[in-house]
């Protein structure tokens, strides 16, 4: 087990991926439609603004960071093309910001909103909405094991060429997640009730549909982990294996997609709370 401490862990994505994290960028447009027609729907219709906060920041970072790993080589990419056409390399960007990152989050916020938060509170038939969207979600992450599915259980090419070989813990990415988790901090103790508590369900439902994703995807054989240098790289052991899904999940994921509604909040819905929150950093 030690001998990990002086390896590099990868994060891989093998064989054929499911959902919006597919490789496929045929799939990713149909995401990226979703993405859009989610916000336009909760802006026209509730006239809620934080989910184009969650668009724009989400699209943003996760585009810049996507750019970084392209860059660095800190993750290998092959090329990809949309219905055939090979895609312009700032036109993928784009897509797989705002699919990779925005969506996840405008997704769990989404389903939050109506499952756990509540306006519906407020309303005669807000317990049959409640019940109809937790149907409606659980019947969304049972879909997404079973098109993990769809190509059957894959052989995991261990070590072998894959769409994505990621590296985990290098220096700059997780100095980026951590300036995330100081975000995190700053708006769960400085942010208003309300948007605290929105923040708080939709990392919860974030977890949940990291979690259902990457099952699937490790039961069909398109992700897993490796350890080793780079160009000889092998299976890693149970327990590593375990807890880089579980950082993916919580940490890559979850928490670093809640600064997706924690900037805005902070850069625009009350800008007060940012000076508060920073002195409240270095006060500590």
């Amino acid at each position: 087990m030690l001998m990990i401490l002086y390896e590099k862990v990868y994060m891989i994505r093998g064989g054929s991926g499911t959902g919006p994290f597919n490789t496929d960028y045929n799939v990713k447009l149909f995401f990226f439609i979703i993405t859009l027609l989610m916000v336009i729907w909760e802006f026209k219709k509730n006239n809620k603004r934080e989910y184009i906060g969650l668009l724009i920041t989400g699209a943003l970072m996760w585009g810049l960071a996507e750019l970084f790993l392209q860059l660095s080589k800190t993750r290998d990419f092959i090329p990809v093309s949309l219905f055939g056409v090979d895609l312009p390399f700032i036109i993928q960007i784009c897509i797989q910001g705002v699919v990779e990152g925005a969506f996840v989050a405008i997704f769990c916020m989404f389903f939050s909103d109506r499952i756990i938060f509540i306006e519906y509170k407020k309303e005669d038939d807000g317990k049959n909405k409640r019940r109809l969207f937790s149907i409606v979600f659980i019947i969304l992450m049972g879909l997404l094991i079973i098109d993990a599915l769809k190509y059957g259980i894959q052989t995991p090419d261990y070590g072998g060429d894959v769409p994505s070989r990621r590296s985990m813990f290098e220096p700059i990415p997780l100095t980026f997640l951590a300036i995330m988790v100081v975000i995190d901090l700053i708006f769960l103790i400085r942010a208003s009730s309300y948007y605290k508590k929105k923040g708080l369900y939709m990392t919860l439902l974030m977890i949940v549909f990291g979690a259902v994703w990457t099952i699937g995807e490790y039961i069909a054989g398109t992700r897993w982990i490796e350890i080793g240098i780079e160009g000889a790289t092998n299976h890693a052991p149970p327990l590593v294996e375990f807890l880089a899904l579980a950082f993916d999940i919580i940490i890559e994921i979850a928490l670093a997609y809640l600064p997706f509604l924690a900037i805005p909040y902070f850069l625009v819905y009350h800008k007060p709370e940012i000076i508060f929150g920073l002195s409240s950093v270095f006060l500590c």
